[in-house]
């Protein structure tokens, strides 16, 4: 028996199901992302702007880097640049 009673069986299992809601999460926020480079918008005096060009450029000037931020998946990057974000002195 595992932490709380379970077998590693079941934690092992939990894990496997974990890493693929992350990888789902993660996937769905890119095609978010790129979806949005293809979504019309209304500018300033109220047209609606079809234009590839300028959707991109409207979409990297707004909520281009809160959506990249979003989809990054924390613990690969904590894992890359060895961060640990749990402390060592918590119960």
């Amino acid at each position: 028996m595992g932490a709380l009673g379970h077998s590693r069986n079941q934690l092992s299992n939990c894990i496997i199901s974990w890493q693929g809601y992350c990888i789902t999460f993660v996937c769905r926020l890119l095609s978010d992302i790129a979806l949005t480079f293809r979504t019309t918008f209304v500018n300033k005096n109220g047209w609606i702007v079809a234009d590839p060009r300028q959707i991109a450029v409207n979409y990297l000037r707004t909520w281009f880097a809160v959506d990249l931020v979003a989809a990054l998946p924390v613990d690969t990057i904590s894992h890359l640049f060895h961060i640990d974000f749990v402390s060592k002195h918590t119960l």
